[in-house]
């Protein structure tokens, strides 16, 4: 069995696309009208959120599955920031059949922007250190 830290990032991911999910669940409602007056007074700000949410969920995923690739492919991209970027998609164009909500191209923008930022991050994390001399 896998010891608590090498078990660490899969339950931050776990966690955090649980996050995700609710609130993607309480905008389908309409149920965060707070927010989205603080988005009006701040320009800029949704476009941050999407960037930090979703990058977020792309790095930690890709720390969970750290050696997950699609090898069927001439190249072999990791697994992880091709789910959260299919879900960012799939999410987004739903909005386009919601009244409550609204497609924005910039926002799936800005989230493949923070998939691509926070992925290489983890990557980072995830090579291996070279020997102090």
């Amino acid at each position: 069995m896998p010891s608590a830290p090498s078990r660490l990032p899969a339950i931050l991911a776990i966690s955090w696309l649980l996050l995700i999910s609710v609130i993607v669940l309480l905008a389908d409602r309409g149920l965060l009208s707070p927010v989205y007056q603080y988005i009006r007074l701040h320009p800029g700000s949704d476009k941050l959120g999407h960037f930090f949410l979703i990058g977020i969920s792309a790095g930690l995923l890709h720390l969970a599955l750290p050696h997950r690739k699609l090898s069927f492919l001439p190249f072999s991209p990791p697994l992880a920031p091709l789910l959260i970027a299919l879900l960012a998609t799939l999410e987004e164009s739903s909005q386009i059949f919601l009244p409550t909500r609204s497609f924005d191209l910039l926002d799936l923008t800005a989230d493949y922007a923070g998939i691509l930022f926070f992925t290489s991050l983890s990557s980072l994390l995830l090579s291996p250190k070279k020997p102090s001399p």
